[in-house]
Order: structure tokens, then sequence, then C-alpha cells
């Protein structure tokens, strides 16, 4: 079965997640939610896997429009996602916004890294002071929760085809 990974990030950790899904699963392809206009339909695909970031507390808009074109067409294929994001306190909130869109309960979230030499200007200043503040509160760093990834991809390869 062919699989289509469509990931949305904006400092380069959703798409690491997404190469390494990729990597375990046979004939897949990893489009950047910024290059979807290649994609003229699905057809070719039987599965999708959709991967966001969160950023400001949004879901990644390419992701979300990608999402809200191919709604119909997703219906009728298995359908996954994943969502990386810093704040653990809002994760349930962030699975409902893509199942919503999904149309899918086949959504994990992994939790997130937060790096400021991967941002720049506005976002670095952001980002470096959340890391104080946490540290400062003794908060533990937010990180990949890398044995989620292995179940959420072994629930993927033993996905039953319909």
């Amino acid at each position: 079965m062919n699989t289509l990974i469509v990931y949305g990030t904006k400092f380069g950790s959703t798409k690491k997640i997404a190469e390494q899904i990729s990597e375990k699963i046979e004939d897949s392809v990893v489009v950047d939610s910024k290059d979807l206009k290649v994609l003229k339909s699905l057809d070719e695909y039987g599965r999708v896997i959709v991967g966001t970031n969160i950023i400001m507390g949004a879901l990644n808009a390419n992701v979300k429009r990608f999402l809200r074109k191919h709604r119909k067409s997703l219906l009728h294929k298995e359908v996954f996602g994943y969502v990386l994001g810093s704040n653990y306190a809002c994760e349930q909130k962030y699975l409902d916004k893509l199942m919503k869109l999904m149309a899918s309960r086949d959504v994990v979230f992994l939790g997130g890294v937060i790096d400021p030499s991967q941002a720049k200007g506005f976002y670095r200043n952001i980002i470096n002071g959340v890391l104080i503040s946490m540290k400062e509160n003794n908060q533990p760093l937010p990180s990949i929760n890398f044995p989620k990834l292995e179940t959420f991809i072994a629930k993927i390869i033993g996905y039953p085809n319909e």
C-alpha cells in the first residue's frame, strides 16, 4: 500500500519525525505541507499520515488547508496523525483539533522540542523566554516521546486493510 506522509513544521522537528516514520513504512512518500501543490489528488495512496507542529497554540496552517481540501478523499483511506508540541497541558486540545479536521481517531501527541538555535529573531526570543521560565519553575524540558512514536508506527504497520 502506498503511504503519503504530509507534515508541517516551523523548526524541523515534525519533518524529522515524518522521515523516521517513512524509514519504517515501505512505499511511503514524504511531502512538506508547503509543497502540496504538486499533489493533484490522493488516489494513488491508500494510507495518509499527517504531522503538524503547534506554534502559539495553533496547528500548522498548511496542514489545515491540506486536510480541508482533501477531506472527502481522506474518508476512504487509512488516516493517521501526529502532533508535536511542547505544552503537555494542552495535549488533548491539540489532539481534538487534529482529529476534527481529519475525521480520524488515530492521532497521537508525541511531545515536542524547544530549541532556540533553530529559530530566528522574535521566535528565538520567545523560545529563550519559555526555556528560562521552565528552568526557573523546575519544569522538565519538553522532548519527543520516542517510545510513543514506536508504538504509533507499529499501529500504522499493523493496521488492518479495509
